[in-house]
């Protein structure tokens, strides 16, 4: 009789072990983690995706299939390290990155898709506007060293020296894009692309001040600000030597290449 207390202690102490044991691995494998002397929760990765009918991966598992055009979709409980996402959507460029996440933190990014299938039309000669597109386009042409663009919100600027392009934040040090900021530390510039072959043309695509068109070799494509794990380019036209100005309302580009003028909407 005398030994029962002790078999009770000994199973209470068993139980509140396995209890210990059994919260730990449930808020482990939800992305909880003990840092700092506490516990910090997971992170968390918000997607804005562009295109309705998109599916959204998170390492390499199917997580959604987006009902709207730019659909926020978060994705929680993210374990601390690196994680893959992958949208895609029939027709379209797929869009991937690899995103480290820290315990906590919650990040923003912004994929875009380019349509596979977009075909340039030829504007004729005797189009009336054929010379002022012209006129556009080789006032968009740049020299080694092209002026500052701004993004239609007037929160980036793009410029470029000696065939490579750099970013610079223009709004406040607080709304600072995370994909400006390394180890902590924000800058106001970053590099987003250097070039071998001279970058004949520039623009922001659309209305979106995270992702660029630039002609250079024989192509045009889109690239993104956003250096992050894999910095995405997306083709949008090849050709020969091509260079191209945006049409005022941001839904087409023109385009100069073999001594014609084409037309690309988006």
């Amino acid at each position: 009789m005398a030994r029962r207390p002790k078999n009770r202690l000994f199973s209470w102490v068993l139980g509140s072990v396995a209890i210990v044991l059994v919260i730990s691995a449930f808020l482990f494998f939800n992305g909880y983690r003990f840092g700092g002397g506490f516990i910090q929760g997971p992170g968390v990765i918000s997607v804005l995706v562009p295109e309705k009918g998109s599916t959204v991966f998170l390492d390499d598992s199917e997580k959604t299939l987006t009902s709207k055009d730019n659909q926020s979709i978060s994705l929680s409980s993210l374990s601390a390290g690196s994680h893959s996402i992958l949208v895609s959507k029939n027709g379209f460029w797929p869009w991937k990155k690899d995103i480290l996440v820290s315990p906590g933190v919650m990040l923003t990014v912004k994929p875009f898709l380019i349509n596979k299938e977009l075909s340039p039309v030829l504007i004729p000669g005797d189009d009336p506007e054929y010379y002022s597109i012209e006129a556009l386009i080789k006032k968009n042409t740049l020299p080694t060293e092209g002026p500052a663009k701004t993004s239609s919100d007037q929160t980036i600027a793009i410029s470029l020296e000696n065939n490579v392009i750099f970013a610079e934040w223009l709004g406040s040090s607080s709304e600072t894009p995370s994909y400006f900021c390394q180890a902590g530390v924000c800058k106001k510039q970053l590099k987003v692309l250097t070039s071998k072959n001279t970058v004949r043309s520039t623009s922001f695509y659309k209305d979106r001040s995270d992702v660029i068109l630039v002609a250079l070799g024989d192509s045009i494509s889109a690239i993104e600000l956003d250096s992050r794990g894999t910095q995405n380019f997306q083709p949008v036209y090849k050709g020969q030597s091509p260079s191209f100005a945006e049409s005022l309302d941001k839904k087409s580009i023109f385009i100069a290449d073999y001594g014609s003028l084409l037309q690309i909407d988006f």
